[in-house]
């Protein structure tokens, strides 16, 4: 028996998620009429909401346009506490760790940025710079690029229009139309490499988690080069793609 569709009540309720879902989505400040033309609503009525929002803090008007306000943090603070993903994906890369006694990295996104969370670190692990809390750049690292292959067009356009790409390495891809045809080939493998382009003699293989078509964060394996062949990195990128379907299962 197919059970009936919920009554909702209070049709400016879903009217003001679709407004904060379409926000979440974007890098820059949208307009009022933007708004109103993508959600189809109309502008005398998407005003009224944006002003309740703004009261609330939920979204802050600029000069440009409308962003995410500051008061949707505590929301998302709380649901992060509550199901954790370092926590459920903690078993997983700790024995991603043993097994190739390197370090494994994990991630959440952060803006334009991603921040590290968690790392494991094997008995054959070297020091990297990268430390706990420590922020790193999307285009120039396994983890991030794996995370910038999920965005469609419009969100890339907006990160590459506000994303200085600075090489940090003569391996850094720096320009716009090179990462874009990586991220093709991230799409088409299911990972990233990364091969000193944001660390001297450091190479990775990194992978999205994505749930529900929201990114939780993601994950990598981190080696010296000097220790990494063509077979390993083929044997790494089968252990990521192993670990991730098995971290995802969770979510099920």
């Amino acid at each position: 028996m197919i059970k009936n569709e919920p009554k909702l009540y209070g049709s400016t309720l879903v009217k003001a998620k679709m407004i904060l879902d379409y926000l979440a989505k974007q890098i820059n400040s949208t307009t009022l009429t933007k708004l109103s033309q993508e959600i189809g609503i109309t502008k005398p009525t998407v005003r009224k909401i944006m002003d309740t929002l703004v009261y609330l803090n939920w979204v802050t008007e600029t000069q440009n346009g409308f962003l995410l306000g500051t008061g949707v943090i505590q929301y998302a603070e709380a649901a992060r506490n509550q199901f954790n993903i370092v926590q459920i994906a903690e078993p997983y890369l700790n024995r991603l760790s043993e097994k190739f006694g390197e370090t494994i990295n994990l991630v959440m996104p952060h803006g334009n940025h991603v921040i590290l969370v968690n790392k494991y670190e094997g008995s054959h692990s070297v020091a990297l710079k990268s430390v706990i809390g420590g922020q790193m750049d999307l285009y120039s690292t396994s983890v991030g690029k794996s995370i910038l292959a999920t965005y469609d067009d419009n969100k890339l356009n907006q990160y590459l229009a506000v994303t200085e790409l600075k090489a940090k390495t003569s391996s850094t891809i720096d320009n716009a139309e090179d990462l874009r045809i990586e991220l093709e080939k991230v799409r088409i493998r299911g990972f990233a490499y990364e091969n000193e382009e944001n660390e001297f003699e450091i190479s990775c293989v990194g992978t999205s988690l994505e749930v529900g078509g929201q990114i939780l964060g993601a994950f990598s394996i981190s080696a010296p080069s000097y220790r990494v062949t063509d077979e390993s990195m083929r044997e790494f990128s089968r252990a990521i793609l192993k670990t991730k379907a098995e971290i995802l299962q969770k979510f099920n």
